[in-house]
């Protein structure tokens, strides 16, 4: 069974039964997959996902924190390189394997690892501006290392599709975790902020030559994101929204602009999913100074995002 509206923004599995008709799998799902509880005839048992940087599946546990065997190795591409034959789970890239197929489960398409490549050819419309989508059956750009294509169509429109239906949910997000009360609320906003960096990388990922270098001090500030091609650089902060108010949210985002604007370490730009009012943005040009505001560039959506690294980077 499949569940199209998830925190992970795309379809996952969130049960399925194997042939025998008996042992059932139920997936747990927050903002990435997190476990499956197993039922089989002795009873049930819950495994917990270990991943890497590259977000696969190396290892599971059990409830209780016990590492599990086996253990899976992959190269750039997702062959698994030691001697493990893995089963339908999900594995490399967070993705469910298909061991009579021998290919990975992209959604819209499927994926061998064996030969990097896609079944069959990308329905999605290519452009002149990015020569290797006109290769209609690479993989994350043949460049796996800093790419994924959990839809098989990394798209800028399904990157869109994506943030819409993120957004269309937030309200009740938020009315949930607001009356459930206590570290909810934190919790929704670290979420959020989680949710913003990763469209922010998606549409990264549309630009196999742009470097793009994670968290770090700027000054004495964490920016999300340092951007660079060839000669040109960029600091980019991405946020879901302009502070609406004045606050702890509004002093931190001025601080962080400040840091981009001093250190000298190419443009500043700070990134939002929803577009800012013209209230919000003379609040934050009230909390910097029109001199500081002046040299920030403010960018919002992924089309805005995507348009501005074109011009910017001169892709």
């Amino acid at each position: 069974m499949i569940d199209p509206h998830n925190h992970t923004g795309y379809a996952q599995v969130f049960r399925r039964v194997e042939a025998d008709g008996w042992n059932k799998y139920t997936y747990i799902i927050g903002s990435d997959m997190i476990a499956w509880a197993y039922v089989h005839s002795a009873g049930i048992s819950l495994r917990c996902f270990l991943y890497d940087g590259q977000g696969s599946i190396r290892q599971k546990t059990t409830l209780t924190g016990a590492i599990l065997t086996p253990h899976y190795n992959f190269d750039a591409y997702g062959n698994i390189t030691n001697q493990v034959t893995p089963t339908r789970e999900l594995l490399y890239a967070g993705e469910m394997w298909d061991p009579v197929l021998e290919m990975y489960y992209l959604r819209a398409r499927h994926y061998s690892p064996a030969t990097g490549r896609f079944n069959r050819t990308d329905p999605s419309v290519a452009t002149l501006r990015d020569p290797q989508a006109l290769h209609r059956y690479l993989y994350a750009h043949c460049n796996p290392i800093n790419g994924i294509d959990p839809t098989g169509l990394f798209t800028l429109s399904e990157i869109t599709v994506s943030v819409k239906v993120y957004v269309s949910g937030m309200a009740v997000r938020v009315s949930t975790a607001f009356a459930a009360g206590g570290t909810a609320v934190g919790r929704l906003w670290n979420a959020i902020g989680v949710k913003t960096n990763e469209f922010a990388r998606q549409v990264f990922g549309l630009f196999p030559t742009l470097e793009v270098r994670p968290a770090r001090y700027v000054g004495t500030r964490i920016i999300d994101f340092g951007l660079k091609c060839g000669p040109r650089l960029a600091q980019l902060e991405a946020k879901y929204s302009i502070p609406r108010a004045a606050g702890d949210a509004l002093n931190r985002l001025a601080g962080q602009i400040n840091a981009m604007v001093t250190c000298g370490q190419g443009q500043a730009v700070v990134w939002t999913l929803r577009e800012p009012s013209a209230a919000e943005l003379l609040r934050v040009q009230h909390e910097v100074g029109p001199d500081v505001f002046r040299q920030v560039q403010f960018v919002h959506g992924v089309e805005g995002l995507y348009n501005w690294i074109v011009i910017f980077f001169g892709f």
